[in-house]
């Protein structure tokens, strides 16, 4: 498997891997590509549902010359992402680059992973994250002006375009301390350089330099080094922008001594002051710990600058759809459910009386109904699908009897695990019932039945930030309005094929004040 596959013979072999372990599958459709073209074609979360319902909840395939098993056994997946970490702590970036020396925690593996989660980890406390809870209002302020406006307009509109500025500029005032207009023109470089970095990423958008890269390295896997020369190459300009702004920022900073609650002082914090010992910050769950811990003159507990350019990176490209995308579905969701909105604005109605008023990030944390339709609409969603997936470093058996080899990529199917009747029921699984999350409930379910963040050593480090926001936006919104349903309102909702689980052709609603008598 770890040679390169030119020959019909071992072209062959190679596509017989999984047949030979008794796991169930696709036949390839191309001697060249496996199975790729039908992904690229018809889309991976349609041909991810027919194959799940075909050949049960464990199935491998092939991607060019890569061998790929998909499982959406709950106690498989715990096995990969937890029990077995060890043998599974690789993620799968299309190239990575050992050497890369903006290597952030989503590449990175091994001992690398673990230092640089291990430092970072404390930026992302609780404490850290009502810190940083003013800035996000200040963004969300600017979002309710712009619906404001809509509303005095009377029109029906995108509300996920309005969610992908919000969280925009989020990221452009928390990560880069950057100053946007996002919400009043769509000329924002910040804006241009970031669209153009999601193009890359995505089939139908992406340079034709670019996707002749991705298939070199997705047919021949062991053309690595080839094709990790060419990608940096075809992909540097907007990540070297963002990446020289990053830290252009983090000069100034250090030059002007200025402090702001932000990301980036955060990170600054951790080159100046590393908090935490980097062997036990994965085992901190409320942050309490990392925060008390001493300061430490260990070199392996700094972030060097481009590790630090490296993380602001990441934020800003894990932060920024996902947010948007969940925002967008619960405003879809609340509008085809009225009783669950009417019922969550009861509730946000009891904490926060006064629209306009700040938002307490401790009293965010209490409102029960926010979290269960937080969750459910989570559920519903799966927007973090492709993040689930890890690399096989050593020959290991899984599930009691099936070999997975070294080399060979696991993908958790979250959406088939979030749409399992059998987790989820008694309700139809379709449907929004925020009563899944009944603390009752949740006890008698299996650990890996949901999975919007991952699991394990290897979740997502940003899980905090992101329902934070999601949430004080969510409060600020249904303080003021009602979302309502409108002709564009397209139900069912059309997803996206592949990559980020969103909306392909936009929310459309309306707005309508509420009356506060």
């Amino acid at each position: 498997m770890h040679n390169i596959q030119f020959s019909d013979r071992d072209r062959r072999a190679l596509y017989s891997t999984w047949e030979r372990l008794g796991v169930k599958g696709p036949k390839h459709t191309s001697l060249l590509l496996g199975n790729l073209w039908q992904i690229l074609s018809q889309g991976r979360f349609k041909l991810y549902r027919e194959w799940t319902q075909r050949y049960g909840k464990v199935f491998g395939y092939y991607e060019g010359g890569q061998p790929l098993l998909v499982v959406s056994d709950p106690d498989i997946t715990k096995e990969v992402l937890i029990k077995q970490f060890s043998k599974f702590d690789e993620r799968v970036p299309l190239f990575d680059d050992p050497d890369d020396k903006y290597v952030d925690m989503f590449r990175a593996w091994g001992e690398k992973w673990k230092r640089v989660r291990g430092i970072s980890t404390p930026t992302f406390s609780g404490k850290k994250m009502k810190l940083m809870s003013p800035l996000l209002q200040k963004s969300i302020h600017k979002l309710m002006d712009k619906f404001e406006k809509r509303v005095q307009e009377g029109k029906e509109f995108d509300i996920s375009e309005d969610f992908k500025c919000l969280t925009l500029d989020v990221i452009a005032t928390t990560a880069f301390s950057y100053h946007t207009d996002i919400f009043n023109t769509k000329e924002s470089i910040f804006l241009k350089k970031l669209s153009l970095i999601f193009d890359n990423i995505n089939p139908e958008k992406m340079p034709l330099s670019m996707k002749i890269t991705l298939l070199l390295f997705l047919t021949f896997p062991n053309l690595h080094k080839l094709a990790s020369f060419f990608w940096p190459r075809v992909t540097a300009p907007p990540n070297d922008w963002f990446l020289d702004l990053a830290k252009a920022m983090i000069i100034q900073r250090q030059t002007t001594g200025e402090v702001r609650p932000d990301y980036i002082q955060l990170m600054l914090n951790l080159l100046k002051e590393p908090e935490k010992d980097v062997s036990k910050a994965s085992s901190t769950e409320n942050g309490s710990a990392a925060d008390n811990q001493p300061a430490s003159s260990n070199p392996s507990k700094f972030l060097t600058m481009e590790e630090m350019q490296g993380q602001i990176f990441v934020f800003l490209s894990a932060g920024y759809e996902t947010t948007a995308t969940t925002l967008s579905f619960i405003a879809y969701y609340l509008v085809l459910y009225p009783d669950i909105q009417s019922k969550l604005q009861e509730e946000i109605d009891q904490h926060f009386p006064v629209p306009g008023d700040d938002i307490n990030y401790e009293t965010v944390q209490q409102l029960p109904y926010l979290e269960m339709v937080f969750c459910e609409v989570s559920r519903l969603a799966y927007i973090g699908q492709l993040a689930v997936q890890r690399k096989c470093k050593e020959d290991t058996t899984v599930g009691g009897n099936i070999l997975v080899p070294k080399g060979a990529k696991v993908l958790i199917n979250v959406a088939d695990i979030h749409m399992s009747s059998d987790l989820w029921g008694p309700e139809p699984i379709d449907e929004l019932v925020p009563e899944r999350f009944l603390s009752e409930r949740k006890a008698l379910r299996h650990p890996m039945a949901y999975l919007p963040f991952g699991a394990g050593p290897k979740n997502c480090i940003g899980m905090r930030f992101a329902i934070m926001e999601t949430k004080m936006t969510l409060i600020s919104v249904l303080q003021r309005y009602t979302v309502v349903k409108c002709n564009k309102t397209k139900v069912p909702i059309k997803c996206n094929p592949d990559g980020v689980h969103g909306p392909a052709e936009g929310v459309f609603v309306q707005l309508h004040h509420r009356s506060h008598d």
